[in-house]
Parts: C-alpha cells; structure tokens; sequence
C-alpha cells in the first residue's frame, strides 16, 4: 500500500496483508480507502477539514468513490481497508458492463 506521511512528506510503501482485515472505520486514515462489509464499492476517506467545510455530519466517517457518490458510516462500523487501485477496479467494471450490456456499440453490417 502506498500513503503519504505527512510529518516526514514523503510516500511511504508498506506490504498489504494478503486476507482483509475489518477495522472500525473510524481507524481508516484520511486518504486511505475502505470498503463496506457487504459491499463491492471503494471509497477514499474524506479529510475532517473537507467534512466540516461542507458542512457534512461530524459524527460519521464519509467517503467518496470514483463516480462521486458519498457514502457515511458510524465511526464504530466495521469495514475493510482497501488501496486506491480497488478504486480503479470499480470504475473499470462499470465501463465494462456499460459497453457490453446498458450501450452495446451499433454494427450497421455494411
């Protein structure tokens, strides 16, 4: 997993444990992402700073995924962490199943 420290600001590089671990979400870092238990979307944490600016509910931890959509959980729920390229894996899926199902490309067989 990769995730800027921000005390040295440099990127740091750390193994992720192969089996995912639940965490209370309120243990998911800024910048970090997670994922609901039953879940399949990724969000990327919402900084506290960026929470009260718009003036979201303090009292839950907020996430946004990769089309924009929010996502709130109480501190103490249960979630997995995630890395960010999950994320991209979201949106790869969707564009997927958009060009093969919901807008197949027309062949007009000339």
């Amino acid at each position: 997993m990769i995730r800027f420290n921000q005390k040295t600001q440099q990127f740091e590089v750390s193994e992720e444990p192969k089996q995912p671990k639940l965490v209370a979400a309120s243990k998911v870092e800024r910048g970090q992402c997670f994922r609901k238990r039953t879940g399949t979307y990724v969000y990327l944490r919402i900084s506290e700073s960026a929470v009260r600016f718009a003036g979201m509910d303090e009292g839950f931890v907020w996430g946004v995924a990769y089309n924009g959509n929010l996502c709130k959980v109480k501190p103490e729920t249960m979630v997995y962490r995630s890395l960010l390229e999950e994320m991209a894996s979201n949106q790869e899926s969707e564009d997927t199943w958009n060009e093969t199902f919901a807008h197949p490309t027309e062949q007009d067989g000339s």
